[in-house]
């Protein structure tokens, strides 16, 4: 078995690629991409499985998270020793309940067979649904050239 570390980052983009900063506002139906980049500090080459879950957030500050919205789970990815794997989860959020969304990320050995993550890190407040979040896009002018220039 694995020594259990937490080394989870979370890196989250709009489908255009553009980084979101740390509780932003999100529209809802709005696709994001949640990447999760896990590094190895262990010694071996190990077959991980990333289930990442999304959480109404709590309006109670004490409380962990509200009710759960979605589970979603990785292909199996390899990590070697003193490497970085990104694991990346589209996410379409709803505008349902409370508008904080909170991340729980775990981190197993593949194969999954129940046991402890290798790896556990909740994420509190990581974006708030909004449906009075304006989007603005600018179209820039066409570029027209030959095709065999």
């Amino acid at each position: 078995m694995a020594e259990r570390t937490n080394v989870l980052q979370l890196g989250i983009k709009r489908l255009s690629g553009a980084d979101i900063s740390y509780g932003s506002d999100i529209p809802p139906g709005v696709p994001i991409d949640v990447v999760i980049p896990i590094k190895s500090d262990s010694g071996i080459n190990l077959d991980l499985i990333v289930l990442l879950s999304l959480f109404e957030g709590s309006a109670n500050p004490w409380a962990e998270h509200g009710p759960a919205l979605e589970t979603l789970q990785s292909e199996v990815g390899t990590i070697k020793p003193g490497e970085t794997v990104n694991f990346s989860f589209r996410i379409i959020p709803n505008g349902t309940g409370e508008p904080k969304r909170d991340l729980e990320v775990l981190v197993y050995q593949s194969p999954y067979s129940g046991e402890e993550p290798l790896a556990k890190e909740n994420f509190q407040d990581v974006f708030y649904i909004n449906a009075e979040t304006t989007i603005k896009l600018t179209i820039g002018q066409p570029v027209v050239k030959p095709a065999y220039s």
